[in-house]
């Protein structure tokens, strides 16, 4: 098929840039062309595990996460395997489709702080409010014993109910229903939602399986894509939304150069403690219920997260996340020699972090110890050697420091390695349009041009961006 014009190319097809791809091609004069680093298939087609209301299912679906993906999370920390997803809708294929907008905070801080003007919650709220996504609150009757168990220790805590967690960006404090990006039969991913209605268009190409190396640059100005294979595609505008890892990654083998490229790389900090049950358990969803609770230093910065299955295979264990939401430690995004990405979370390297993890752990302590849990759960372990959670309640803090430090891992919510701000920011990527600064025709659209993380799963705050920045486009395309 012939484009009937030279096409804006979109690069990646996840959260943001299937939605990306599909409202630009809305405008049927416009050529779009979308590459994917993985497989291509309609969302009827997926195959069952990705379809599966259990994400550890999607996670093991071959070629739908970058296997060869190594980070680096703590300096006492070797380098482990990072969970990023691959193919058509990207992460929200493989993700634990768990629905929350954040905090109306977080976005007054873009608007504030970060010199994000237009980003601020009266701007944002709607738009979160308007994506077409098709959720689920998860009814009791599907809960797993550890969802019951969290949500009756947190409430004889003094700590009240909610099952609208999702939506609710003013409560501190709360207990509920999880919220999933489900629908009854199969997530809802950026694939079903947006691209299944997009493919029929002659104006839309999709290549799959297709790598990119770097954006051909003419000066400052995008003029097409070089991929993997060292061919070249011309473009009328570039559109990166390869993610908060990949897309520094690319700019990086681009050569383009810009001082916060990949320098505010940030996620969510989390320990599991795992929780070995009584009896078997069953459940329909990996994830049921969660948790928003505050630090003795802040406010709406804690997450804790019951897990109902650990594995595929195990009904007898299961996992109490604790994760810290309001993060100050920075890591990186750097190339290495073979221009792959080489990263750095840097988790807990400020004391900031440092605290609010404490507090996270010791209220999971506090959980564990109500009567709800130790009627379901007869042994708890703070890491993978069988130690007992007991033996954290006695440690000194330097100890349980270094626990934490040993032991901490990823919610796997990267973001803000390409930071979003005003155009005199010198550490700021992008302009609040997604324009990247000093350049043309060429934007960034997903989560690493958060200005700041939000206190909540990314996928909604993704879409949210990508749902604002594609008209924007789709107006410099059209002078």
């Amino acid at each position: 098929m012939t484009l009937p014009n030279l096409p804006i190319v979109v690069i990646g097809a996840g959260a943001a840039g299937a939605v990306v791809a599909s409202r630009l091609s809305e405008n049927s004069q416009q050529s779009v062309l979308l590459l994917e680093a993985g497989p291509d298939t309609e969302s009827f087609q997926e195959p069952d595990g990705i379809k599966s209301s259990n994400f550890l299912q999607a996670l093991q679906v071959a070629e739908r996460t970058f296997e060869d993906l190594y980070v680096q999370r703590t300096a006492l920390q070797g380098s482990v395997w990072y969970p990023r997803g691959r193919g058509m809708g990207g992460s929200t294929s493989v993700n634990a489709m768990v629905a929350m907008a954040g905090m109306a905070e977080d976005f007054e801080r873009w608007k504030h702080h970060h010199g994000c003007n237009g980003w601020g919650w009266s701007d944002v709220g709607p738009v979160f409010a308007s994506l077409p996504f098709v959720t689920t609150t998860v009814d009791e009757s599907d809960w797993g014993v550890i969802d019951s168990a969290l949500v009756e220790a947190l409430t004889a805590m003094g700590v009240s109910r909610n099952d609208h967690l999702s939506s609710d960006s003013q409560t501190a404090e709360a207990v509920g229903a999880a919220t999933l990006l489900f629908d009854g039969k199969q997530r809802c991913s950026t694939n079903a939602v947006y691209m299944d209605g997009a493919r029929s268009r002659p104006n839309l190409i999709i290549r799959a399986n297709c790598e990119v190396d770097s954006i051909v640059m003419n000066g400052t100005r995008a003029v097409g894509v070089k991929l993997s294979d060292g061919s070249v595609i011309d473009a009328s505008g570039v559109v990166l939304c390869a993610g908060a890892i990949h897309s520094p990654a690319v700019l990086l083998r681009s050569n383009i150069h810009r001082r916060g490229i990949g320098k505010g790389l940030k996620d969510h900090p989390a320990v599991a403690l795992s929780l070995q049950l009584r009896e078997e358990a069953h459940q329909r969803f990996a994830i049921s219920a969660i948790s928003r609770l505050s630090s003795t230093i802040g406010s709406s910065d804690i997450h804790l997260l019951p897990m109902n299955a650990v594995s595929n295979n195990d009904n007898k264990s299961g996992a109490l996340l604790a994760a810290v939401m309001e993060v100050t430690s920075i890591g990186s995004v750097q190339i290495d020699s073979n221009r792959r990405p080489e990263v750095d979370f840097c988790l807990l390297s400020t004391e900031h972090d440092v605290q609010v993890m404490r507090d996270a752990v010791a209220r999971s302590l506090q959980v564990l110890q109500q009567k709800a849990f130790t009627d379901v759960v007869c042994a708890t372990y703070c890491d993978n050697l069988g130690t007992p959670c007991d033996w954290l309640d006695a440690a000194p803090t330097e100890q349980f420091d270094q626990w934490m430090l040993r032991n901490v891992g990823v919610y796997a919510h990267a973001g803000c390695s390409l930071r979003m701000g005003s155009t005199d920011d010198d550490d700021a990527v992008v302009d609040t349009d997604g324009a990247l600064i000093g350049h043309q025709a060429v934007w960034v659209c997903d989560a690493s041009i958060f200005p700041d993380l939000p206190r909540a799963n990314p996928q909604l705050a993704v879409t949210m961006l990508a749902e604002r920045i594609s008209p924007r486009i789709a107006g410099w395309l059209s002078l």
